[in-house]
């Protein structure tokens, strides 16, 4: 084997090794625009999140792949430009997330609970939809978010110091 090639195995088995060791959506999401996110519940709480927006397709298609952990109100945000029945998979995803679907006006119309890491099974919007939030297992049921409930590109309208308000 040439010296170079050998070389260039080693760097792409650094990278490969960096990136499976990231822990920190920060160490692989420096690309993407952050946002606040509220999401109105039942029993008028308004949760406020953190969320990476995943507005390009590279975006998109990487998503939270490789991320080893996420602080309990972060997440990430794909926005679609028609209403459609929206796929999406955990391939490469060690986190195990919950998924909100929500249609045009920021209606929850369905979510996929504790989805499993790594899986290519595919996961599917109940109904057409261009929004899916997604956040850590769990997230949904400790909020007692349903559908129905909201999802707005903006903070809690009441918002007092800390992250979350009527809790």
């Amino acid at each position: 084997m040439k010296p170079g090639r050998l070389l260039q195995i080693a760097v792409g088995l650094i990278t490969l090794t960096n990136s499976l060791h990231a822990t920190e959506p920060s160490d692989l999401l420096a690309g993407f625009e952050q946002a606040y996110l509220s999401v109105s519940a039942s029993g008028n709480q308004c949760i406020e999140l953190k969320v990476y927006l995943a507005n390009t397709e590279r975006q998109k298609g990487q998503g939270l792949m490789f991320v080893r952990k996420l602080s309990a109100l972060e997440g990430m945000l794909f926005r679609y430009d028609q209403p459609s029945r929206i796929t999406m998979w955990m391939k490469n995803t060690y986190v195990p997330l919950d998924m909100v679907f929500a249609d045009a006006t920021g209606t929850i119309t369905g979510i996929a609970n504790n989805t499993r890491p790594l899986s290519t099974q595919r996961i599917t919007s109940p109904d057409d939809s261009i929004w899916v939030l997604e956040v850590n297992a769990g997230f949904s049921r400790k909020w007692r978010i349903k559908s129905g409930d909201k999802l707005q590109l903006e903070r809690c309208p009441d918002r007092k110091p800390g992250p979350v308000r009527g809790s």
